[in-house]
């Protein structure tokens, strides 16, 4: 996040421009923003604005034509990694799930109330995910995983990298903040998802939700 100031840059992607103009102009007038709006016309105008470095992108990925994966390449930029938070006119679970493994930092629909908005990015500005209530319903169903029985035959090391993963940060990231190589982080992470038998990221993330780790909102 940029801490110059203790601004938090926001950019709001939109094929829409007047919704994306809208959004920018209201959270602009909260204290600590600073919002751009930006038309999406096509999949080679998704980029960012040179000298704009946004600590947060809202975006309808539905609206990109670009797979999650092109789309959070195509929104990073040099220094720290920008968080994506998927800004929808439609929850759809695969939509979600596959965003979520790209890497998003969040997922709430276009219906929420700027209270709402606001509280996502605060969320993610301190480094977490967040769910809107539907969204993580698409994402945990009712049943519970075998898998899901206990966290306890973690070591904490393992348990932090897992927290870490399911809250979008890379190996490199994670090894940084930990003081360790990348490899050792990825070590960590295959020992805990073996003996959790979590396959994917979502998988994580999955356990990350029904473990409390991760926040879901009413």
């Amino acid at each position: 996040m940029n801490t110059e100031q203790s601004i938090s840059r926001i950019a709001i992607f939109d094929t829409n421009p007047i919704l994306a103009q809208g959004i920018s102009s209201l959270l602009s007038q909260i204290a600590g923003h600073d919002a751009r709006a930006l038309t999406i016309t096509g999949p080679t105008q998704i980029s960012l604005p040179v000298g704009f470095a946004p600590d947060i992108v809202l975006i309808d990925p539905a609206q990109a034509q670009l797979s999650a994966t092109e789309l959070m390449t195509r929104l990073s930029g040099p220094g720290d990694p920008v968080a994506v938070v998927g800004y929808v006119a439609t929850l759809d679970g695969p939509l979600v799930k596959t965003c979520l493994a790209a890497g998003f930092r969040g997922f709430l629909p276009k219906t929420a109330t700027l209270n709402v908005l606001q509280s996502a990015i605060e969320a993610v500005i301190s480094g977490g995910i967040y769910l809107d209530a539907s969204a993580a319903r698409l994402l945990v169903p009712g049943r519970i995983d075998q898998h899901l029985q206990s966290e306890d035959i973690l070591s904490a090391r393992e348990k932090d990298v897992l927290k870490s993963v399911a809250l979008g940060m890379s190996m490199k990231e994670i090894g940084s903040a930990m003081a360790l190589s990348a490899k050792t982080i990825e070590t960590y992470k295959a020992r805990a998802s073996s003996k959790l038998n979590l396959q994917t990221r979502h998988d994580i993330v999955n356990f990350a939700i029904r473990k409390g780790w991760v926040e879901t909102h009413a």
